[in-house]
């Protein structure tokens, strides 16, 4: 599971880019999650973030869905799409 949305990277557009989370760390109320923007799927790492207080419910679906699902509700994801 992905998510796919323009993004702009030192000056440039980059169309669909591939935006995966790596890595979550938590507990039974809310992740940490680790999410790489890459050009594309197979491409390297060129951005990252940390976002934390990432809201999880632990009878929900398995973490990483529910992390994208949020990912989706914040300004800046609003427009990615699942890929």
């Amino acid at each position: 599971m992905a998510l796919k949305q323009t993004v702009m990277f030192k000056g440039v557009e980059l169309k669909d880019a591939y935006l995966k989370i790596e890595s979550f760390t938590g507990n039974k109320d809310s992740l940490q999650i680790s999410l790489y923007v890459k050009a594309s799927a197979s491409g390297e790492a060129i951005d990252g973030h940390l976002i934390q207080n990432v809201p999880y419910n632990i009878d929900g679906e398995n973490q990483i869905k529910q992390a994208y699902i949020y990912l989706k509700t914040l300004p800046q994801y609003a427009d990615a799409v699942d890929c």
